[in-house]
Order: structure tokens, then C-alpha cells, then sequence
């Protein structure tokens, strides 16, 4: 039986998926601005004269989400990046962006079929928690003037993110798995394996104690050849230990039968126990998990074996 724990407050993933946005051309510096942000369209040495699309895309390292804003030069003026700049405006905030001298514009100049990219953070782009990111390219004339060549209004995809537990926050304590901060809890039932003499089944029933829940989310037989199967236990509090009774040809409590549970982590021993009577060995069932001859988990995973056959753990018939 497998543990894989989250957390149930939910990140933001502030841009998903890339959203192309139609072409703009920019014929020329005069394009109404006002004032905004100090940037003028008062006479200056002109902005150049560029054809471009943009686009915008997100990816994840780690835990923290990133946007990547592109534009793409589809023609006109050759622009040296140094004179160019990024703001980005939430609502309430607004972060200026310089253009790094990476990739297509390593040489300092942005010219047709090239492309500029600048990545916002995660908490940038949501300090506001608005729907919609306003975004400009900026021409800076000298140190008081600036004109915007180009501006798009960017929508921010708001969606949930699956944010594991840590493993200071994974802890098993006494057979239950209690959990240091509000979790969602995913529990896969990987197999089991309980027969008689004659290599008849021995029906197999699990229940689950949440907290003060008492929950059965597999009524009956689970030992009927269906297995893997999953659960979810969700919007809980922390602190909210997770026990498991099995009951099979004896009943196992995984908080009180402790020396009939074997609990897996990352980096723990490959159980080496043979299978009674040609069942599969504890190992075939873990065999997803297996690297490098040791048992390989995220630190929000645990495993739990359940010896159902015999409380004498040095008999042939104690096989987890």
C-alpha cells in the first residue's frame, strides 16, 4: 500500500500553456503613450521600426513556477537590446525586465527571425492576484525618455498545482502517517496476496482511520486479482493521523500489529522474502520502486507491507 501526500493549499500556476498572440507592427515611435511610468512620446532619437508577434509560456523547477514572455522579430529595424526594456504591470505592480544577453541576442542586437525571451517568476506574476498582466516594450531614448513600441494584455491562467509534503513534514509515527501541514492524501492499495493451502483466496478487507473518520473506500474483497486501486483523502487538517486495519486471515492494525507492518521510505532495503505457496514475492510488488537495488520514493511516499497469514514471523508462511 502506497502513501503519496500533498499539500492541500494549492499554488498558482501563473501562466499555463504558451498563448500566441496576434502580430503587431510598430511603423513608427509617435504611438500615443501619455505619461505612464515616466515613459513619454516627446521627440527623442526614434524607436525602431519593428514587426513583431509575442507569446508567452510557463514551466515549472521545482515547486516555483516561472513565465517566459517571447517576442518575435518578423521584420523591420535591427534594435541594440541595451536601448530596450521589459515592464511588466499586474494592478498594482509594476517590474522593469533588462534584456539578457542569452541566446538569439547574445550579440547585443535583436534583428528579424530572432527572438527575446525574459522570465518572470511565479511571485511576480501573482503578487496582485490579478486576471490580467499588462505588458510593454519599452525604447529608452536617454535616461529621461522612454517610448513604448509595443504593449499586450497578457491573461493570467490561474490553475492548482500539486505541492508535495517535505519529508520534515512526512513523518510515521506508531504505524500512522501524520502528515505536519493540511494534506491531500493519495492511497494506492499495489496488491495483495493471501491464499489457503489449496490456493484458494482468502478474502482481504482494508479500512482506513482518518483523524475521527473511520472510512471504508473499497467496500469488500480487495483480493480479488483488480488490484492496483487508489483513494484519495482530501481537505485535511494537519496533524490528522492516517492508520490502516487490514483483515485477512488475521486482522493487522498498523498502529497497534506494528511488528507485522513493514514500512518503506526512500532508500530502505529491497524486502528479500520469498511468496508462500507461489505467491508473489514482496519484492515483485515493489519492483516499480526499486533503483539501483534499493527502494526509490518521493519524500511525500511511503510503503506499507501488511503480514496477514501468521503472527509467527519466522514461519514459511510470513511472506508481507
Amino acid at each position: 500500500m502506497r502513501f503519496d501526500i500533498r499539500r492541500s493549499d494549492r499554488g498558482m500556476s501563473p501562466l499555463v500553456g504558451v498563448i500566441t498572440m496576434v502580430a503587431v507592427t510598430i511603423l513608427s515611435a509617435a504611438l500615443t503613450t501619455g505619461m505612464m511610468y515616466g515613459m513619454t512620446d516627446a521627440a527623442g532619437g526614434p524607436a525602431p521600426v519593428i514587426i513583431m508577434t509575442d507569446a508567452a509560456r510557463a514551466s515549472q523547477v521545482g515547486d516555483q513556477t516561472y513565465a517566459d514572455l517571447l517576442f518575435y522579430h518578423e521584420g523591420g529595424q535591427q534594435a541594440n537590446v541595451e536601448d530596450l526594456e521589459i515592464l511588466v504591470r499586474d494592478g498594482l505592480h509594476t517590474t522593469r525586465h533588462p534584456i539578457p544577453k542569452t541566446g538569439d541576442v547574445a550579440d547585443g542586437f535583436w534583428t528579424g527571425g530572432e527572438v527575446l525571451s525574459v522570465s518572470l517568476s511565479g511571485e511576480e506574476v501573482c503578487a496582485s492576484g490579478g486576471e490580467y498582466l499588462d505588458v510593454y516594450v519599452v525604447h529608452k531614448q536617454d535616461e529621461k525618455r522612454s517610448s513604448i513600441i509595443a504593449k499586450r494584455t497578457v491573461p493570467v491562467d490561474r490553475e492548482d498545482q500539486i505541492v508535495p509534503i517535505t519529508k520534515d513534514d512526512f513523518n510515521i509515527v506508531d504505524g500512522a502517517v501524520v502528515p505536519g501541514a493540511d494534506y491531500d492524501a493519495e492511497v494506492t492499495l499495489l496488491g495483495t496476496a493471501l491464499t489457503k493451502h489449496d490456493g484458494s483466496n482468502i478474502p482481504v478487507n482494508i479500512e482506513f482511520t482518518v483523524g475521527d473518520d473511520t472510512l471504508v473506500p473499497w467496500a469488500g474483497d480487495v483480493n480479488d486479482g483488480e488490484n492496483p486501486r487508489t483513494t484519495e483523502f482530501v481537505g485535511r487538517t494537519a496533524g490528522e493521523e492516517i492508520s490502516v486495519k487490514a483483515s485477512g486471515w488475521y486482522t493487522v492494525r498498523s498502529t497497534k500489529e506494528t511488528e507485522r507492518v513493514l514500512v518503506l521510505r526512500d532508500g530502505d532495503e529491497v524486502p528479500d522474502i520469498e511468496g508462500f505457496n507461489d505467491q508473489s514475492n514482496a519484492e515483485e510488488y515493489v519492483s516499480e520502486y526499486i533503483v539501483d537495488g534499493k527502494i526509490s520514493l518521493k519524500e511525500n511516499q511511503a510503503i506499507f507491507l501488511f503480514e496477514l497469514g501468521t503472527k509467527d514471523l519466522d514461519s514459511e508462511l510470513a511472506d508481507f
